[in-house]
């Protein structure tokens, strides 16, 4: 009976509805909404599926992917090079399509099954293919990283890294993750916790210089925000972006 009432729902309104209740969901039509925007003067096409997080703020969002691409692109003329990137919480690959022909090649990390999946497609829609997606909590990523241990540092070696994209959710950055950050030359980092961002640059701080920070009004009305901040190791480190 719910089945057909949703499915004559759809039909009479020309949309999807998507109903769960106790460990049930039902589908009328499909399950995920194709989403489409100009970055950097190109046209970008991104798989957002139910239940996972996708930015409600359409042009927010664009206006964060023009700067993080510009960021990038500043990146790789001071380095005079276009090294490759390593992207933690990569999602469905919201960020990692607009930025990988920015970079040589792109080794992005995902624990969600069906964020991976999305990921997997919205690289072929778009036609790229310099990134390797790996399946994995990026908690134990980067503390097999840390540790120079395991296939997640085998895999992570063979790139000439320049640069790590950080979009955690809102605990922030894990010791490790921050110990493996701060071994890279750029940290490109993405957060929507004033919070534990402080506490986060608090630690890398000791390492890096701030370059950029700029503050996105993606949920108005209330207090949150996101932070995109561009860190630069400090000169006296060196370049230091082998993991």
């Amino acid at each position: 009976r719910t089945s057909s009432l949703s499915r004559q729902l759809a039909e009479e309104l020309g949309v999807s509805v998507v109903g769960r209740s106790k460990g049930v969901k039902l589908v009328a039509g499909r399950d995920y909404v194709v989403e489409r925007m100009a970055i950097g003067g190109r046209d970008v096409t991104w798989k957002q599926v139910e239940g996972s997080f996708s930015n409600p703020n359409g042009g927010i969002c664009k206006d964060t992917m023009d700067h993080i691409c510009e960021l990038c692109e500043q990146i790789s003329s001071r380095e005079g090079r276009e090294g490759d990137l390593l992207d933690l919480y990569c999602g469905n690959g919201n960020y990692t399509v607009p930025l990988s022909r920015l970079f040589g090649r792109v080794l992005s990390v995902e624990i969600n099954d069906r964020l991976v999946e999305a990921a997997r497609e919205n690289m072929e829609k778009n036609g790229v293919d310099n990134v390797t997606l790996v399946r994995s909590d990026c908690l134990k990523f980067s503390a097999r990283l840390r540790a120079r241990a395991g296939p997640e540092h085998k895999c992570a070696s063979r790139f000439d890294f320049s640069t790590i994209l950080v979009d955690p959710p809102r605990a922030g950055l894990d010791p490790n993750t921050l110990e493996v950050a701060s071994r890279f030359r750029n940290i490109v980092y993405i957060s929507c916790n004033a919070d534990t961002l402080r506490t986060c640059l608090g630690a890398l701080l000791r390492t890096h210089d701030l370059r950029s920070f700029r503050v996105f009004d993606h949920f108005p009305y209330t207090k949150y925000s996101e932070c995109v901040v561009h860190l630069e190791r400090k000169e006296s480190g060196g370049r230091a972006n082998r993991v």
